[in-house]
C-alpha cells in the first residue's frame, strides 16, 4: 500500500492536489482519500459526500475497538471511484483524532486499499502519527508562494522537524507568469526537491466545484481522445489529468501499473 500526505503553507492548493491525485490512483487501484484537514476540511463539500458519517464518528466508535474494514467501509462515502473519509464538522471534535485512532485507521485501510491520500491541510505535524511513503508540499510559484515556503521550512527547521525529511515539493497552479526556476531555486535554498508541477486549470476546478465530480480525471482513456470530453469537461480537463497521472506514476511507479482489483 502507497501512503500520501498533501499539505500547503497556505491556500495554496492542496486539496484539490489531493482530490485529483486521489482521482486518477483510482482509475487503476482501489484509492481511499482522507481528509486530515482538522482547520478547514473541504473534500466532502467538493466531492459532494455525506460529512456527518466520517472519521470523527469512526474515531468515536473506535474508543472501544479498534478500526477494522466493515466499519472503514461503512464510514466511506464513493464519489468518482474514490472511497472518501469525510472530516470534522466541528473544531471541538479535534481531540479525538488521536495518533492512536490514526494508526489503527491507516492499519485497517491497508487491508482494503492499494493506495491512501491524506489531505492534511496546512497541519504536517500529523505525519508524526501516520507513516507516510511520501509528504507532499503544495506550492504556487509566486511572491506569496514563495514567502510562505520560507517561512514554514524555516519554522520546521527551528523545531527539527522531523517530517520535514519527507516532503517533496508539488509546484502547482503554474503558468507564463510564474516565477522561473523555481524548482532551482527551492532545491538550491532549501534542499527540497520537486515531485511534480501542475499547470493553471483553475476554470477545470472551477467546474468540479459546481458539479462535485472529477471523474474527467478517472474515466476510460479512450474518452478523452473523443471531441465531446473537451465539451463535456473543458478545454483545461485534459492538461490537468495528465500532468496528475504523471505526478501519481512518478509516486507509486509499480502500483499504478499492476491490474486493477476490484
Amino acid at each position: 500500500m502507497t501512503v500520501l500526505g498533501v499539505f500547503s503553507a497556505r491556500a495554496d492548493g492542496a486539496t484539490t492536489v489531493a482530490v485529483g491525485l486521489a482521482a486518477v490512483m483510482a482509475a487503476k487501484a482501489r484509492t481511499l482519500l482522507i481528509d486530515l484537514d482538522l482547520d478547514n476540511p473541504e473534500v466532502a463539500t467538493v466531492l459532494d459526500v455525506d460529512p456527518e458519517v466520517g472519521i470523527f464518528d469512526l474515531a468515536y466508535k473506535a474508543q472501544l475497538a479498534p478500526v477494522d474494514r466493515d466499519e472503514l467501509e461503512e464510514h466511506t462515502g464513493v464519489r468518482d471511484r474514490i472511497a472518501v473519509l469525510p472530516g470534522i464538522n466541528h473544531r471541538d471534535d479535534v481531540d479525538r483524532i488521536t495518533p492512536h485512532f490514526l494508526s489503527g485507521l491507516i492499519d485497517a485501510a491497508s487491508r482494503h486499499f492499494e493506495h491512501v491520500v491524506i489531505d492534511l491541510g496546512r497541519m504536517p505535524t500529523l505525519t508524526a502519527a501516520v507513516n507516510l511513503d511520501r509528504l507532499l508540499w503544495v506550492v504556487t510559484p509566486t511572491a506569496r508562494g514563495t514567502a510562505a515556503l520560507e517561512r514554514r521550512y524555516w519554522e520546521a527547521e527551528r523545531e527539527d522537524a522531523a517530517w520535514l525529511t519527507k516532503a517533496a515539493l508539488v509546484v502547482n497552479r503554474h503558468n507564463g507568469r510564474a516565477f522561473t526556476g523555481f524548482e532551482r531555486y527551492a532545491a538550491d535554498e532549501y534542499g527540497l526537491s520537486t515531485g511534480g508541477t501542475l499547470p493553471e486549470t483553475t476554470d477545470y476546478w472551477t467546474r468540479v466545484d459546481l458539479q462535485h465530480s472529477v471523474d474527467a480525471l478517472n474515466m476510460a482513456e479512450i474518452h478523452t481522445a473523443d471531441p465531446r470530453y473537451e465539451k463535456h469537461h473543458g478545454p483545461q480537463a485534459l492538461a490537468a489529468r495528465r500532468a496528475l497521472e504523471a505526478l501519481a506514476e512518478s509516486l507509486t511507479p509499480v502500483d499504478l501499473t499492476a491490474v486493477e482489483r476490484r
